[in-house]
């Protein structure tokens, strides 16, 4: 009997390391719907202490809505013969009020009489899955319509030059060559662009965890200006930015600095020279990277299928700049913010700062 005491009391505590040990958020409800269960995972998801869980219900971290999605479905369970699980999406309010997708499956603890004697659940942080579906979406619009658009243009250009080229009635100048010539290699060209950004969304746009990102964003920022200063000698680019700043965001940082950069160079469409200014400043608790440009306003739909997070048939953005500047604040559980004055955009990137390596 002693052997086999010891042998369950084993068991136990690897059953207990097993939960604890989980990356999913794991919990057990009793019979009147009290957490009596939770694991470190969903103590630290939720930044509440496992005491302050404990003993409470699922509304301390729920919305009305949900919690009554999750009545709804606990009462059809009970009256299938067969089902016992179901799988649905929730979301999280943490105790700091950020608002966390995750997919939750919970199976009923059934009694003799028919009832239930409490929940078995699993919660899954789901952020990481909709950014990749968010990705896919806008590459797949890219490809499908910009690059489509592009190749259409190119073709019909080349086409005329053909068929004027072929007509002894058509006196084809050089000039005119010159002109659709030079229309072809500028859709070329953005072709070239727009399949590039697809290949960093691809490649470099990963979330990371916030322990592992740590970078000094003020060399980087002088870095990206000074290398578009190169690319771009009739542009005026200015920054202000302290000797270090460290920042808890990968070198994806780069990426997303340089995109604005670049956009506040490229759709400048006045007289004189496009002008693009860089600063860095923590305050509060935040490190702000501001950027400033003499563009006109970026049109009200980009900004919107940003704040939204999604992009539809009836509403999407022009490009895929945005979105990878989103991503890689995202990935960092940054902010970006979008201001607007008579001189042009201001553009806002913020992070938590970090400790130096």
């Amino acid at each position: 009997m002693t052997k086999l005491r010891d042998a369950d009391d084993e068991w136990g505590e690897r059953y207990r390391h097993l939960v604890e040990e989980a990356e999913d958020m794991l919990y057990l409800l009793d019979e009147d719907g009290n957490y009596a269960l939770v694991n470190d995972a969903m103590a630290e998801m939720t930044g509440y202490d496992k005491s302050e869980i404990i003993g409470n219900s699922p509304s301390m971290l729920l919305s009305e809505e949900d919690l009554a999605q999750g009545q709804h479905r606990i009462r059809h369970l009970l009256e299938s013969e067969e089902e016992q699980s179901d799988t649905w999406t929730v979301t999280i309010i943490t105790k700091g009020g950020n608002r966390i997708p995750c997919e939750l499956r919970f199976t009923l603890l059934p009694v003799n009489d028919g009832g239930y004697n409490g929940i078995a659940g699993v919660a899954r942080d789901i952020r990481q899955r909709r950014r990749r579906e968010q990705k896919l979406q806008v590459m797949t619009r890219v490809l499908r319509h910009n690059i489509r658009n592009k190749l259409g243009l190119v073709m019909g250009k080349a086409n005329l030059i053909g068929e004027r080229a072929m007509d002894d009635e058509y006196d084809l100048r050089p000039e005119d060559i010159v002109e659709m010539t030079d229309n072809i290699a500028d859709n070329a060209e953005e072709m070239v662009r727009l399949s590039e950004k697809v290949r960093t969304i691809q490649e470099r746009i990963r979330s990371q965890p916030e322990n592992e990102a740590r970078t000094e964003i003020a060399s980087l920022a002088r870095a990206v200006v000074q290398q578009h200063r190169a690319e771009h000698s009739e542009a005026e680019l200015t920054i202000e930015a302290p000797a270090e700043a460290w920042a808890t965001v990968s070198e994806t940082y780069e990426v997303a600095l340089s995109e604005l950069v670049e956009n506040g160079i490229l759709h400048y469409e006045g007289e004189g020279a496009p002008a693009v200014h860089v600063e860095i400043s923590e305050a509060d608790g935040v490190l702000r990277t501001e950027v400033y440009d003499n563009c006109p306003p970026i049109p009200e739909v980009e900004k919107r299928v940003i704040r939204n997070e999604e992009e539809t048939a009836l509403s999407h953005s022009a490009g895929v700049g945005l979105w990878l500047v989103y991503w890689v604040v995202k990935a960092a559980n940054g902010q970006m913010e979008f201001g607007y004055s008579s001189e042009g955009n201001r553009v806002d990137i913020c992070f938590e700062p970090a400790d130096p390596l």
